[in-house]
Protein backbone atom coordinates (compact mmCIF):
# COMPACT_ATOMS: atom_id res chain seq x y z
CA UNK A 1 0.00 0.00 0.00
CA UNK A 2 1.26 3.47 -0.81
CA UNK A 3 0.58 7.00 0.27
CA UNK A 4 -1.66 7.34 -2.83
CA UNK A 5 -4.45 5.25 -1.29
CA UNK A 6 -7.96 6.32 -2.21
CA UNK A 7 -9.98 8.48 0.17
CA UNK A 8 -13.15 6.52 0.95
CA UNK A 9 -15.19 9.63 1.68
CA UNK A 10 -18.59 7.97 1.90
CA UNK A 11 -17.56 5.32 4.43
CA UNK A 12 -18.03 6.91 7.85
CA UNK A 13 -18.87 3.85 9.96
CA UNK A 14 -17.86 0.18 9.69
CA UNK A 15 -19.17 -2.91 11.48
CA UNK A 16 -17.00 -6.06 11.67
CA UNK A 17 -18.67 -9.30 12.82
CA UNK A 18 -16.38 -12.26 13.58
CA UNK A 19 -15.98 -14.76 16.42
CA UNK A 20 -12.17 -14.68 16.08
CA UNK A 21 -10.63 -11.86 18.11
CA UNK A 22 -7.43 -11.92 16.04
CA UNK A 23 -9.33 -11.47 12.79
CA UNK A 24 -11.40 -8.71 14.35
CA UNK A 25 -8.14 -6.94 15.20
CA UNK A 26 -6.66 -7.66 11.77
CA UNK A 27 -9.61 -6.30 9.77
CA UNK A 28 -9.89 -3.31 12.13
CA UNK A 29 -6.18 -2.52 11.59
CA UNK A 30 -6.51 -2.75 7.80
CA UNK A 31 -9.65 -0.60 7.77
CA UNK A 32 -8.12 2.02 10.09
CA UNK A 33 -5.13 2.23 7.74
CA UNK A 34 -7.27 2.61 4.63
CA UNK A 35 -10.05 4.79 6.13
CA UNK A 36 -8.65 6.60 9.17
CA UNK A 37 -11.73 8.82 9.51
CA UNK A 38 -14.17 5.89 9.85
CA UNK A 39 -15.65 4.81 13.16
CA UNK A 40 -15.11 1.04 13.51
CA UNK A 41 -17.24 -1.19 15.74
CA UNK A 42 -16.30 -4.81 16.52
CA UNK A 43 -19.01 -7.38 17.14
CA UNK A 44 -18.17 -10.84 18.53
CA UNK A 45 -21.26 -13.09 18.30
CA UNK A 46 -19.82 -15.44 20.95
CA UNK A 47 -20.05 -12.56 23.42
CA UNK A 48 -22.95 -10.54 22.06
CA UNK A 49 -25.21 -13.17 20.49
CA UNK A 50 -27.51 -12.27 17.63
CA UNK A 51 -28.45 -8.64 16.99
CA UNK A 52 -32.01 -7.86 18.08
CA UNK A 53 -34.85 -7.00 15.77
CA UNK A 54 -34.39 -3.33 16.64
CA UNK A 55 -30.67 -3.32 15.77
CA UNK A 56 -29.91 -0.19 13.71
CA UNK A 57 -28.06 -1.56 10.64
CA UNK A 58 -28.50 1.75 8.81
CA UNK A 59 -25.93 3.47 11.05
CA UNK A 60 -23.16 1.56 9.24
CA UNK A 61 -21.82 2.22 5.76
CA UNK A 62 -19.95 -1.07 5.43
CA UNK A 63 -20.24 -4.55 6.95
CA UNK A 64 -17.63 -7.30 7.18
CA UNK A 65 -19.37 -10.57 8.10
CA UNK A 66 -17.67 -13.89 8.84
CA UNK A 67 -19.31 -17.12 7.69
CA UNK A 68 -18.59 -19.29 10.73
CA UNK A 69 -19.83 -17.34 13.76
CA UNK A 70 -19.57 -20.12 16.34
CA UNK A 71 -22.21 -21.95 18.40
CA UNK A 72 -23.95 -23.17 15.26
CA UNK A 73 -24.47 -19.65 13.88
CA UNK A 74 -23.34 -18.70 10.39
CA UNK A 75 -23.20 -15.56 8.30
CA UNK A 76 -25.54 -16.91 5.61
CA UNK A 77 -28.39 -17.24 8.11
CA UNK A 78 -27.70 -13.73 9.37
CA UNK A 79 -27.78 -12.37 5.83
CA UNK A 80 -31.09 -14.13 5.14
CA UNK A 81 -32.53 -12.63 8.33
CA UNK A 82 -31.20 -9.08 8.24
CA UNK A 83 -30.33 -8.10 4.65
CA UNK A 84 -33.90 -7.01 3.94
CA UNK A 85 -33.82 -4.54 6.84
CA UNK A 86 -34.02 -0.87 5.88
CA UNK A 87 -30.58 0.67 5.39
CA UNK A 88 -28.72 -2.66 5.61
CA UNK A 89 -25.12 -1.80 4.59
CA UNK A 90 -23.12 -3.25 1.69
CA UNK A 91 -21.79 -6.54 3.04
CA UNK A 92 -18.51 -8.33 2.42
CA UNK A 93 -18.70 -12.01 3.38
CA UNK A 94 -15.48 -13.53 4.71
CA UNK A 95 -14.74 -17.21 5.13
CA UNK A 96 -11.81 -19.57 5.48
CA UNK A 97 -13.75 -22.27 3.62
CA UNK A 98 -12.74 -21.15 0.10
CA UNK A 99 -15.88 -22.73 -1.35
CA UNK A 100 -17.25 -21.31 -4.62
CA UNK A 101 -20.75 -22.63 -3.88
CA UNK A 102 -20.65 -20.78 -0.57
CA UNK A 103 -19.63 -17.61 -2.39
CA UNK A 104 -22.58 -17.87 -4.77
CA UNK A 105 -25.00 -18.59 -1.93
CA UNK A 106 -23.65 -15.64 0.08
CA UNK A 107 -24.35 -13.29 -2.80
CA UNK A 108 -27.82 -14.75 -3.26
CA UNK A 109 -28.49 -14.02 0.39
CA UNK A 110 -27.52 -10.36 0.10
CA UNK A 111 -23.73 -10.06 0.21
CA UNK A 112 -22.17 -7.85 -2.45
CA UNK A 113 -18.68 -9.36 -2.17
CA UNK A 114 -16.95 -12.49 -0.96
CA UNK A 115 -13.35 -12.82 0.25
CA UNK A 116 -11.28 -15.82 1.32
CA UNK A 117 -9.92 -15.04 4.81
CA UNK A 118 -6.83 -17.16 4.25
CA UNK A 119 -5.85 -14.99 1.26
CA UNK A 120 -6.84 -11.64 2.69
CA UNK A 121 -4.47 -8.71 2.26
CA UNK A 122 -4.72 -4.96 2.52
CA UNK A 123 -4.57 -4.75 -1.31
CA UNK A 124 -7.61 -7.01 -1.70
CA UNK A 125 -9.43 -5.29 1.13
CA UNK A 126 -8.83 -1.96 -0.58
CA UNK A 127 -10.41 -3.28 -3.77
CA UNK A 128 -13.41 -4.62 -1.85
CA UNK A 129 -14.01 -1.34 -0.03
CA UNK A 130 -13.72 0.61 -3.29
CA UNK A 131 -16.47 -1.51 -4.80
CA UNK A 132 -18.57 -1.33 -1.63
CA UNK A 133 -18.27 2.46 -1.75
CA UNK A 134 -19.79 2.42 -5.22
CA UNK A 135 -22.67 0.38 -3.84
CA UNK A 136 -23.08 2.86 -0.99
CA UNK A 137 -23.15 5.76 -3.47
CA UNK A 138 -26.17 4.18 -5.17
CA UNK A 139 -28.13 4.63 -1.93
CA UNK A 140 -27.73 8.42 -2.14
CA UNK A 141 -30.12 10.70 -4.06
CA UNK A 142 -28.85 11.54 -7.58
CA UNK A 143 -28.24 15.18 -6.65
CA UNK A 144 -26.06 14.16 -3.72
CA UNK A 145 -24.06 11.78 -5.89
CA UNK A 146 -23.44 14.48 -8.49
CA UNK A 147 -22.32 16.93 -5.82
CA UNK A 148 -19.53 14.69 -4.61
CA UNK A 149 -16.27 14.15 -6.39
CA UNK A 150 -15.79 10.44 -6.93
CA UNK A 151 -12.67 9.27 -5.06
CA UNK A 152 -9.72 8.10 -7.10
CA UNK A 153 -9.69 4.35 -7.71
CA UNK A 154 -6.47 2.44 -7.31
CA UNK A 155 -4.87 1.68 -10.67
CA UNK A 156 -4.51 -1.99 -11.53
CA UNK A 157 -0.92 -2.87 -12.32
CA UNK A 158 -0.23 -3.90 -15.90
CA UNK A 159 1.29 -7.24 -16.65
CA UNK A 160 5.05 -6.82 -16.80
CA UNK A 161 7.23 -8.70 -19.24
CA UNK A 162 9.48 -11.25 -17.56
CA UNK A 163 12.37 -10.82 -19.96
CA UNK A 164 15.21 -8.37 -19.29
CA UNK A 165 15.89 -5.80 -21.99
CA UNK A 166 18.46 -6.23 -24.66
CA UNK A 167 20.85 -3.33 -25.23
CA UNK A 168 18.77 -2.27 -28.25
CA UNK A 169 15.61 -2.10 -26.11
CA UNK A 170 17.38 -0.13 -23.40
CA UNK A 171 18.83 2.39 -25.82
CA UNK A 172 15.46 2.77 -27.57
CA UNK A 173 13.79 3.60 -24.28
CA UNK A 174 16.48 6.17 -23.51
CA UNK A 175 15.68 7.99 -26.73
CA UNK A 176 11.92 7.91 -26.13
CA UNK A 177 11.96 8.71 -22.40
CA UNK A 178 14.76 11.14 -21.51
CA UNK A 179 12.81 12.56 -18.58
CA UNK A 180 13.82 12.00 -14.97
CA UNK A 181 11.86 9.35 -13.04
CA UNK A 182 10.19 10.85 -9.96
CA UNK A 183 10.65 7.93 -7.54
CA UNK A 184 11.73 9.11 -4.11
CA UNK A 185 15.08 7.49 -3.23
CA UNK A 186 14.84 4.79 -0.58
CA UNK A 187 17.64 6.32 1.48
CA UNK A 188 15.85 9.69 1.53
CA UNK A 189 12.55 8.22 2.75
CA UNK A 190 14.09 6.02 5.44
CA UNK A 191 16.36 8.75 6.79
CA UNK A 192 13.40 11.14 7.16
CA UNK A 193 11.68 8.85 9.63
CA UNK A 194 11.14 10.14 13.16
CA UNK A 195 13.35 8.19 15.58
CA UNK A 196 11.34 7.17 18.76
CA UNK A 197 14.20 -16.77 5.68
CA UNK A 198 11.42 -16.94 3.44
CA UNK A 199 10.67 -20.30 1.86
CA UNK A 200 10.29 -19.85 -1.92
CA UNK A 201 7.57 -21.67 -3.82
CA UNK A 202 8.68 -25.13 -4.94
CA UNK A 203 8.07 -24.20 -8.55
CA UNK A 204 6.94 -21.12 -10.40
CA UNK A 205 5.08 -22.57 -13.34
CA UNK A 206 5.75 -20.26 -16.27
CA UNK A 207 5.71 -20.85 -19.98
CA UNK A 208 8.91 -19.74 -21.69
CA UNK A 209 8.26 -17.54 -24.73
CA UNK A 210 10.30 -17.69 -27.89
CA UNK A 211 13.71 -16.19 -27.15
CA UNK A 212 15.16 -13.67 -29.54
CA UNK A 213 18.84 -13.74 -30.34
CA UNK A 214 21.10 -12.47 -27.51
CA UNK A 215 18.13 -12.04 -25.17
CA UNK A 216 18.18 -13.50 -21.65
CA UNK A 217 14.70 -14.73 -20.77
CA UNK A 218 13.56 -15.21 -17.19
CA UNK A 219 10.87 -17.88 -17.52
CA UNK A 220 11.29 -21.48 -16.47
CA UNK A 221 10.30 -24.73 -18.17
CA UNK A 222 6.70 -25.75 -17.57
CA UNK A 223 7.57 -28.76 -15.40
CA UNK A 224 10.44 -29.34 -13.02
CA UNK A 225 11.56 -31.68 -10.29
CA UNK A 226 11.85 -30.31 -6.75
CA UNK A 227 15.37 -30.49 -5.32
CA UNK A 228 16.04 -32.77 -2.39
CA UNK A 229 18.80 -31.80 0.00
CA UNK A 230 20.37 -35.26 -0.07
CA UNK A 231 20.75 -35.58 -3.84
CA UNK A 232 23.90 -33.45 -4.21
CA UNK A 233 22.98 -31.13 -7.07
CA UNK A 234 25.25 -29.00 -9.24
CA UNK A 235 24.69 -25.56 -10.82
CA UNK A 236 25.92 -24.57 -14.26
CA UNK A 237 25.05 -20.88 -14.09
CA UNK A 238 26.02 -19.77 -17.63
CA UNK A 239 23.89 -22.63 -18.97
CA UNK A 240 21.03 -21.67 -16.63
CA UNK A 241 21.13 -18.09 -17.92
CA UNK A 242 21.34 -19.12 -21.55
CA UNK A 243 18.53 -21.69 -21.36
CA UNK A 244 16.04 -19.86 -19.15
CA UNK A 245 16.65 -21.98 -16.07
CA UNK A 246 16.41 -19.11 -13.57
CA UNK A 247 12.96 -18.67 -12.01
CA UNK A 248 12.34 -15.21 -10.51
CA UNK A 249 9.39 -14.47 -8.26
CA UNK A 250 8.24 -11.68 -5.95
CA UNK A 251 7.23 -11.61 -2.29
CA UNK A 252 4.98 -8.59 -1.54
CA UNK A 253 5.51 -6.47 1.57
CA UNK A 254 2.47 -5.15 3.42
CA UNK A 255 2.82 -1.61 4.83
CA UNK A 256 1.79 -1.59 8.49
CA UNK A 257 2.93 1.85 9.68
CA UNK A 258 2.69 5.52 8.78
CA UNK A 259 6.44 5.58 8.12
CA UNK A 260 6.04 2.83 5.52
CA UNK A 261 3.23 4.73 3.80
CA UNK A 262 5.66 7.53 2.90
CA UNK A 263 6.99 5.43 0.05
CA UNK A 264 5.61 6.18 -3.39
CA UNK A 265 6.30 2.56 -4.42
CA UNK A 266 4.87 -0.76 -3.31
CA UNK A 267 7.71 -2.99 -2.13
CA UNK A 268 8.54 -6.57 -3.11
CA UNK A 269 11.37 -8.96 -2.32
CA UNK A 270 12.78 -10.26 -5.60
CA UNK A 271 13.84 -13.90 -5.22
CA UNK A 272 15.05 -16.59 -7.63
CA UNK A 273 15.20 -20.35 -7.83
CA UNK A 274 17.74 -21.98 -10.16
CA UNK A 275 17.40 -25.30 -11.97
CA UNK A 276 20.35 -27.59 -11.31
CA UNK A 277 21.86 -29.74 -14.05
CA UNK A 278 19.55 -32.60 -13.00
CA UNK A 279 16.50 -30.27 -13.30
CA UNK A 280 16.04 -30.06 -9.53
CA UNK A 281 14.97 -26.67 -8.16
CA UNK A 282 17.54 -25.02 -5.91
CA UNK A 283 16.11 -22.26 -3.69
CA UNK A 284 18.11 -19.05 -3.49
CA UNK A 285 19.01 -19.50 0.18
CA UNK A 286 20.70 -22.83 -0.61
CA UNK A 287 22.79 -21.63 -3.55
CA UNK A 288 25.75 -20.52 -1.44
CA UNK A 289 26.21 -24.11 -0.23
CA UNK A 290 25.95 -25.98 -3.55
CA UNK A 291 28.61 -26.80 -6.12
CA UNK A 292 28.93 -24.50 -9.13
CA UNK A 293 30.27 -26.34 -12.17
CA UNK A 294 30.60 -22.97 -13.87
CA UNK A 295 29.93 -19.44 -12.64
CA UNK A 296 29.34 -18.41 -9.01
CA UNK A 297 26.67 -16.72 -6.87
CA UNK A 298 28.17 -13.31 -7.63
CA UNK A 299 27.39 -13.88 -11.31
CA UNK A 300 23.78 -14.58 -10.33
CA UNK A 301 23.67 -11.19 -8.57
CA UNK A 302 24.57 -9.56 -11.89
CA UNK A 303 21.71 -11.38 -13.62
CA UNK A 304 19.23 -10.43 -10.87
CA UNK A 305 20.22 -6.75 -11.01
CA UNK A 306 19.73 -6.69 -14.77
CA UNK A 307 16.36 -8.41 -14.41
CA UNK A 308 15.29 -5.98 -11.67
CA UNK A 309 16.21 -2.95 -13.75
CA UNK A 310 14.25 -4.35 -16.69
CA UNK A 311 11.16 -4.70 -14.48
CA UNK A 312 11.47 -1.14 -13.18
CA UNK A 313 12.08 0.16 -16.71
CA UNK A 314 8.97 -1.57 -18.03
CA UNK A 315 6.91 -0.07 -15.24
CA UNK A 316 8.35 3.36 -15.96
CA UNK A 317 7.29 2.98 -19.61
CA UNK A 318 3.77 1.78 -18.77
CA UNK A 319 1.09 4.46 -18.73
CA UNK A 320 -0.30 4.93 -15.23
CA UNK A 321 1.61 1.99 -13.73
CA UNK A 322 2.21 1.99 -9.99
CA UNK A 323 5.82 2.32 -8.89
CA UNK A 324 7.55 -0.70 -7.38
CA UNK A 325 10.52 -1.09 -5.09
CA UNK A 326 12.56 -4.28 -5.24
CA UNK A 327 14.65 -5.90 -2.50
CA UNK A 328 17.61 -7.89 -3.88
CA UNK A 329 19.45 -10.32 -1.58
CA UNK A 330 23.19 -10.17 -2.26
CA UNK A 331 25.70 -13.01 -2.09
CA UNK A 332 29.03 -12.55 -0.31
CA UNK A 333 30.98 -12.61 -3.60
CA UNK A 334 29.43 -9.27 -4.60
CA UNK A 335 30.84 -7.59 -1.48
CA UNK A 336 34.38 -8.82 -2.14
CA UNK A 337 34.95 -6.67 -5.23
CA UNK A 338 33.43 -3.83 -7.25
CA UNK A 339 31.93 -5.85 -10.11
CA UNK A 340 28.31 -5.29 -9.14
CA UNK A 341 28.69 -1.52 -8.92
CA UNK A 342 30.50 -1.39 -12.27
CA UNK A 343 27.79 -3.61 -13.80
CA UNK A 344 24.99 -1.35 -12.56
CA UNK A 345 26.85 1.71 -13.78
CA UNK A 346 27.18 0.25 -17.28
CA UNK A 347 23.48 -0.69 -17.42
CA UNK A 348 22.25 2.64 -16.08
CA UNK A 349 24.50 4.53 -18.51
CA UNK A 350 22.67 2.79 -21.35
CA UNK A 351 19.23 3.36 -19.83
CA UNK A 352 19.83 7.09 -19.23
CA UNK A 353 16.73 7.29 -17.04
CA UNK A 354 17.80 8.91 -13.79
CA UNK A 355 16.57 7.51 -10.46
CA UNK A 356 15.32 4.28 -12.06
CA UNK A 357 17.42 2.44 -9.43
CA UNK A 358 16.31 4.61 -6.51
CA UNK A 359 13.75 2.03 -5.37
CA UNK A 360 16.19 -0.90 -5.33
CA UNK A 361 17.19 -2.11 -1.86
CA UNK A 362 20.14 -4.49 -1.52
CA UNK A 363 19.95 -6.98 1.35
CA UNK A 364 23.17 -7.95 3.17
CA UNK A 365 23.71 -10.35 6.06
CA UNK A 366 26.00 -9.31 8.94
CA UNK A 367 28.74 -11.99 8.56
CA UNK A 368 29.32 -11.04 4.90
CA UNK A 369 29.23 -7.34 5.74
CA UNK A 370 31.73 -7.63 8.61
CA UNK A 371 34.04 -9.94 6.66
CA UNK A 372 34.31 -7.44 3.78
CA UNK A 373 33.57 -4.32 5.81
CA UNK A 374 35.89 -1.88 4.05
CA UNK A 375 34.79 -2.84 0.54
CA UNK A 376 31.16 -3.22 1.64
CA UNK A 377 31.00 0.28 3.14
CA UNK A 378 32.60 1.70 -0.01
CA UNK A 379 30.08 -0.21 -2.17
CA UNK A 380 27.15 1.08 -0.09
CA UNK A 381 28.35 4.68 -0.24
CA UNK A 382 28.91 4.51 -4.00
CA UNK A 383 25.43 3.11 -4.58
CA UNK A 384 23.76 5.72 -2.41
CA UNK A 385 25.71 8.63 -3.83
CA UNK A 386 25.19 7.54 -7.44
CA UNK A 387 21.55 6.43 -7.50
CA UNK A 388 19.94 6.74 -4.05
CA UNK A 389 19.88 2.96 -3.63
CA UNK A 390 18.88 1.60 -0.21
CA UNK A 391 20.25 -1.21 1.97
CA UNK A 392 18.81 -3.74 4.42
CA UNK A 393 20.27 -6.13 6.97
CA UNK A 394 18.83 -9.64 7.27
CA UNK A 395 19.46 -12.73 9.44
CA UNK A 396 20.58 -10.56 12.37
CA UNK A 397 21.10 -12.72 15.47
CA UNK A 398 20.75 -10.00 18.13
CA UNK A 399 20.47 -6.25 18.71
CA UNK A 400 24.20 -5.88 19.39
CA UNK A 401 25.10 -7.21 15.92
CA UNK A 402 22.56 -4.87 14.33
CA UNK A 403 23.93 -1.86 16.20
CA UNK A 404 27.51 -2.72 15.18
CA UNK A 405 26.61 -2.91 11.49
CA UNK A 406 24.31 0.10 11.71
CA UNK A 407 27.09 2.32 13.04
CA UNK A 408 29.27 1.41 10.07
CA UNK A 409 26.78 1.79 7.23
CA UNK A 410 23.45 3.23 8.43
CA UNK A 411 21.15 0.58 6.94
CA UNK A 412 17.70 1.84 6.00
CA UNK A 413 15.93 -1.47 6.73
CA UNK A 414 16.14 -4.38 9.16
CA UNK A 415 14.53 -7.69 8.16
CA UNK A 416 13.55 -10.04 10.99
CA UNK A 417 12.16 -13.53 10.45
CA UNK A 418 9.40 -15.26 12.43
CA UNK A 419 11.52 -18.39 11.93
CA UNK A 420 13.65 -17.20 14.86
CA UNK A 421 10.79 -18.29 17.17
CA UNK A 422 12.03 -15.97 19.92
CA UNK A 423 9.43 -13.27 20.48
CA UNK A 424 11.59 -11.30 22.91
CA UNK A 425 14.46 -11.22 20.40
CA UNK A 426 12.12 -10.15 17.60
CA UNK A 427 10.70 -7.35 19.74
CA UNK A 428 14.18 -6.21 20.83
CA UNK A 429 15.44 -6.10 17.25
CA UNK A 430 12.42 -4.07 16.18
CA UNK A 431 12.99 -1.58 18.98
CA UNK A 432 16.72 -1.26 18.24
CA UNK A 433 16.00 -0.57 14.58
CA UNK A 434 13.34 1.97 15.47
CA UNK A 435 15.74 3.81 17.77
CA UNK A 436 18.31 3.88 14.97
CA UNK A 437 15.81 5.26 12.46
CA UNK A 438 15.66 2.09 10.33
CA UNK A 439 12.42 0.70 8.91
CA UNK A 440 11.53 -2.83 10.01
CA UNK A 441 10.19 -5.87 8.15
CA UNK A 442 8.81 -9.01 9.79
CA UNK A 443 9.18 -11.96 7.41
CA UNK A 444 7.50 -15.39 7.23
CA UNK A 445 4.16 -14.31 8.70
CA UNK A 446 2.06 -17.46 8.47
CA UNK A 447 -0.91 -16.79 10.76
CA UNK A 448 -3.11 -14.11 12.27
CA UNK A 449 -1.09 -14.49 15.49
CA UNK A 450 2.12 -13.64 13.62
CA UNK A 451 0.53 -10.60 12.02
CA UNK A 452 -0.84 -9.47 15.36
CA UNK A 453 2.70 -9.68 16.76
CA UNK A 454 4.02 -7.57 13.88
CA UNK A 455 1.43 -4.93 14.71
CA UNK A 456 2.09 -5.06 18.46
CA UNK A 457 5.88 -4.77 17.92
CA UNK A 458 5.24 -1.84 15.55
CA UNK A 459 6.92 -3.34 12.51
CA UNK A 460 6.69 -1.15 9.44
CA UNK A 461 6.18 -4.00 6.96
CA UNK A 462 5.02 -7.60 7.05
CA UNK A 463 5.77 -10.43 4.62
CA UNK A 464 4.54 -14.00 4.39
CA UNK A 465 2.06 -16.35 2.79
CA UNK A 466 -0.66 -15.32 5.26
CA UNK A 467 -0.47 -11.76 3.91
CA UNK A 468 0.14 -12.54 0.24
CA UNK A 469 1.54 -15.62 -1.50
CA UNK A 470 4.53 -15.18 -3.85
CA UNK A 471 3.83 -13.73 -7.28
CA UNK A 472 5.52 -14.75 -10.53
CA UNK A 473 5.00 -11.26 -11.94
CA UNK A 474 4.34 -7.78 -10.64
CA UNK A 475 0.57 -7.65 -10.65
CA UNK A 476 -2.20 -8.70 -8.27
CA UNK A 477 -5.14 -10.89 -9.19
CA UNK A 478 -8.40 -9.94 -7.52
CA UNK A 479 -9.77 -12.36 -4.96
CA UNK A 480 -13.11 -10.53 -4.88
CA UNK A 481 -16.26 -12.01 -6.37
CA UNK A 482 -19.02 -9.48 -7.09
CA UNK A 483 -22.48 -9.53 -8.52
Amino acid sequence: MSANKPIFSRVKSILIIDDDELFLTLIKTFCATLIPQAKIQLFNPLKNGRPGEDFNWAQYDLLFLDYNLGKGENGLDWLRTYSSKEGFPPAIMMTSEGNEDLAVEAMRCGAQYYMNKMKISIERLEQAISKAQEKLAMREPPAAREAQVKPARRQESPTVSEAPHTSIEVESHAREHPEVADSKPVAQVASSRNIPTSSPPEAVQQKAPEKEKDEVVAQAPATTQTAQKDTGYVIDLPDAIKNNRILPYFRPLLALSDSASQFEADLFQLRVNVLAVNDAIVPQEELAAVEFRSGNPGMLDLWVVRFALSQLLNLHKAQGARKRGLFIRMFEESLADNKLYDWMKSLLTKIKTLNIASTIIFEINPPAFLKHKKNAVNFINQMRDSWGTGFALYDVVNASVFETCQKQAGFEFLEVSMAQKNQDLIANLAESARQAGALTILENISSAEDLNMAIECRFDYGQGDFIQPPLDKLDLASEIIEI
